[in-house]
């Protein structure tokens, strides 16, 4: 399988080091998982692989298959339907095991698994080693019994590592890791790489919205003002960014995240009223204005516009006619 000059670089940094690499989207991460693997696809020792949705598993199988690497060398699944004298089967046997975190942390409890003779550990999606307790408790016990064996680790969700208070910091001490490495889109490496090929031709098509579309659209943002400024009336005091909460600002999809960074730490503070809108608002924002722009032209691209009209009618229940100035605090029920 050939590779471009940034993904030697990568496999070359995952093979020789323990860390948390974090790469763009569309780098192509099962990709190098499947190189890296191939490095320390062993027979004598067990490598094991957690984290791995069932898509990355079938691409990894297949790409060892397609490579003519022999049956007993190819990588196994360990997920519920393997009994437990199988399991003990394939971990003497060694290799490349991808196991389900809730039978890999049973395993590793009563000893099934000799842990011993396990070489690393390869995270995939990383990033979600917090909401993950049994992925983190996993790592712990393999450090415990195992000093000298490697943790990598992979994610190309960047997004995730930056919200909250330290987070990032926080997932480093969960995969008992002290180096990052940052793959990104604007990397100098890839950037060259990229642009020493040809360039793919964009093609942008853009659907003008109907009469009754647009009417929905203005609807829903001057309930969304509405709220908003009921939110800065009532809590001026409190906020720290109050200016930045405004309609031109809510266009943004990461403006549902910044509501709740000025929420959170002063959530015991609010009175009823503004906890009653704050909490419709952020969801609207989150479910409904992050995805009306391709909802909206989604819509607009099937035949029958006319039918279109009445579900998004019929769905929406709402109309610039509809709006009650009078009752900003019940707004966001009517979404």
């Amino acid at each position: 399988m050939e590779h471009v000059e940034f993904e030697r670089a990568m496999i070359d940094q995952m093979v020789k080091e323990d860390c948390l690499l974090v790469s763009g989207r569309g780098i192509g991460i099962e990709k190098l998982l499947f190189q890296v693997l191939r490095v320390f696809n062993e027979r004598e020792v067990i490598t094991v692989v957690i984290g791995c949705p069932s898509s990355v598993e079938e691409y990894v199988l297949e790409a060892f298959k397609s490579c003519g690497t022999a049956d007993n060398l190819v990588p196994k699944i360990v997920n519920f339907e393997s009994s437990i004298s199988e399991r003990v089967k394939m971990y003497d046997a060694g290799g490349i095991l991808f196991i389900t975190s809730r039978i890999l942390v049973v395993d590793l409890l009563v000893d099934r698994i000799p842990c011993d003779r396990i070489s690393g550990i390869f995270y995939y999606d990383a990033h979600k080693v917090l909401e993950s307790h049994q992925d983190s408790f996993i790592i712990r016990l393999f450090r415990m019994k195992n000093h000298t064996g490697f943790v990598k680790a992979f994610t190309q969700d960047a997004q995730s590592l930056t919200r909250g208070y330290g987070r990032l910091d926080r997932v480093m001490r969960s995969l008992f890791l002290k180096k990052v490495s940052l793959w990104s889109r604007n990397n100098d490496l890839i950037t060259d790489t990229l642009n020493s090929h040809a360039k793919p031709e964009v093609t942008e098509l853009r659907f003008n919205l109907t009469t009754s579309m647009e009417s929905i659209q203005f609807a829903i943002m001057d309930l969304i003002s509405l709220c908003l400024k009921e939110i800065k009336f009532a809590n001026s005091t409190l906020l720290e960014d109050a200016d930045e909460i405004s309609i031109e600002n809510a266009i943004d999809k990461n403006f549902s995240r910044f509501l709740k960074r000025q929420f959170d730490p002063v959530w015991n503070q609010l009175n009823a009223r503004t906890k009653r809108v704050a909490g419709p608002s952020i969801d609207c924002l989150e479910n409904d204005v992050g995805s009306r722009g391709k909802s909206f032209t989604a819509l607009s691209d099937l035949n029958d516009s006319s039918n279109i009209e009445k579900d998004v009618s019929a769905s929406i229940r709402i109309s610039t006619d509809t709006v009650d100035t009078r009752l900003p605090c019940d707004l966001p029920q009517m979404l």
